[in-house]
């Protein structure tokens, strides 16, 4: 059994020994264990999953093949397979992603005949940013930049609400809310890691990956700690989705022959691993007196009104949440009955479309920045994106496009998400969007003009509109 560690927690020495491993992985050019792994997830091969319920089962079994990868290729250098795959926990907005011995290493990979020599021979034009990669290796992007970047703080934010509520979400949804923060920060490290085509190629993929299937396992601890077992959980997924949680993993096959599917990868013990650390959400300060999302009297209600009600007798549980999580604090039991407390709803806005004219993988990635703009107010869009924060008026905030679902139903054009309070109904708001092209900085854009035609859209390009965008309420 391997320990899978924190990267920036690695010793000096293990520090070395996993950047000489990993670069020993890029040995036998094309036809070597990094080119076949890398390989799979977009270009040439792809056989990645998005969009659907399977998405972390799929990429969990794929970073464990790739781990074991790892530990033969440690094996050859020090006569031992005990390494794990290191995380890069950007869940606690941890943008410094490596240490130094582990950054020059990756570094001297992105170089623009390393990556020709392990890729092997040129993409075709159609395959544009496999090409472009060829042609220009990448430079791995410096991690200031990436913490700046608006979709890895969404990422961040929205990992967070996730994590405060692993004891009570169903798969479905913890599926769902753990993709879109994956896609954020795949953004936010920019080309290549920005296109599916070839992030796999990219060294962060491995390390970002590995923390994206963390955060799965804390989920499905939450729920055991809830339940007793992972048995209720598993059963959610087989019964209400059965034809995708019997699907093949493919093309990973078990030791026996048979296809992995989803029942295979509940535990990690099943794979031979196990975390040092499992993330946990954290208390996030309460700015502001509208951010804990609750009203007392009809007003806006601030932490130290919310801490009065605690340990209420009716209203306790989801008081005690927000207090923790919002406001950092739960500490008195008073029992003010007087006043009358509620909460202002929780949704998920979706952007994206099950049929019709939709995205594909020919797409860029981008991102889209929403508004909850109450019905018949005046609004003037923000023009630059220095001009969002959580200060401007009606911004709810970002998700990142990056990749697409595989031709069943769960077949939506994009994924990108973010969690959003609101009082009254529905029906009292209109969702906004303004686009930009995934670089922070940037003018933003009232219509994505930077799309590119598809065939299901007869030879055009894709032109949102308000029946793209879905609120789903998650309380």
């Amino acid at each position: 059994m391997v320990t899978r560690k924190n990267i920036m927690s690695l010793t000096t020495t293990e520090q070395s020994r996993f950047a000489a491993a990993f670069q020993r992985m890029f040995q036998g050019g094309g036809t070597g264990p990094f080119a076949r792994m890398a390989g799979l997830h977009g270009y040439p091969t792809y056989s990645c999953v998005h969009g659907a319920e399977n998405f972390p089962h799929w990429h969990r079994v794929y970073v464990n093949e790739f781990e074991t990868l790892l530990q033969q290729a440690h094996f050859e250098l020090y006569g031992t397979r005990d390494i794990g795959l290191p995380y890069w926990a950007w869940d606690s907005s941890q943008s410094t992603a490596l240490p130094s011995t582990v950054a020059a290493a990756f570094a001297n990979i992105g170089s623009r005949s390393s990556i020709q020599a392990v890729m092997g021979s040129r993409p075709s034009s159609r395959e544009s940013s496999a090409r472009s990669m060829y042609d220009n290796g990448y430079t791995l992007l410096d991690a200031g930049s990436i913490g700046r970047h608006s979709s890895f703080q969404s990422a961040v934010s929205n990992t967070n609400d996730l994590l405060s509520r692993v004891n009570t979400m169903s798969h479905q949804t913890a599926s769902s809310l753990l993709e879109s923060p994956h896609g954020g920060i795949h953004v936010a490290c920019a080309a290549p890691m920005s296109s599916i085509g070839t992030a796999g190629w990219h060294p962060y993929f491995w390390l970002h990956h590995c923390n994206v299937d963390r955060i799965w396992e804390a989920f499905l601890a939450g729920r055991q700690s809830r339940d007793g077992s992972r048995g209720p959980v598993e059963a959610q997924f087989r019964t209400s989705n059965p034809t995708v949680y019997n699907r093949g993993l493919a093309p990973f096959v078990k030791p026996n022959g048979l296809a992995y599917t989803s029942t295979d990868t509940f535990t990690t013990t099943a794979f031979n691993y196990v975390y040092d650390t499992l993330p946990v959400a954290q208390p996030i300060p309460c700015a502001d007196s509208t951010t804990t999302g609750f009203t007392v009297s009809g007003g806006p209600a601030t932490c130290a009104q919310l801490a009065g009600y605690c340990n209420h007798a009716t209203h306790g549980p989801g008081v005690q949440r927000v207090c923790r999580r919002t406001c950092g604090v739960c500490t008195s039991s008073t029992n003010v009955r007087e006043k009358q407390i509620t909460r202002s709803a929780e949704i998920l806005i979706t952007f994206g479309k099950r049929s019709g004219c939709k995205l594909d993988l020919t797409q860029p990635s981008f991102v889209v920045h929403f508004f909850l703009v109450p019905t018949g107010t005046a609004w003037i869009a923000p023009g630059h994106t220095d001009e969002l924060g959580p200060a401007t008026p009606y911004y709810s905030g970002d998700g990142a496009f990056f990749g697409d679902a595989k031709g069943d139903t769960m077949h939506h054009a994009i994924f990108v998400r973010h969690i959003a309070h609101f009082s009254g109904s529905i029906s009292d708001y209109e969702v906004m969007a303004l686009y930009d092209e995934g670089e922070w900085g940037g003018t933003l854009l009232t219509s994505p003009t930077f799309l590119q035609p598809t065939a299901e859209c007869d030879g055009a390009a894709p032109v949102p509109d308000a029946s793209w965008f879905n609120f789903t309420s998650i309380n």
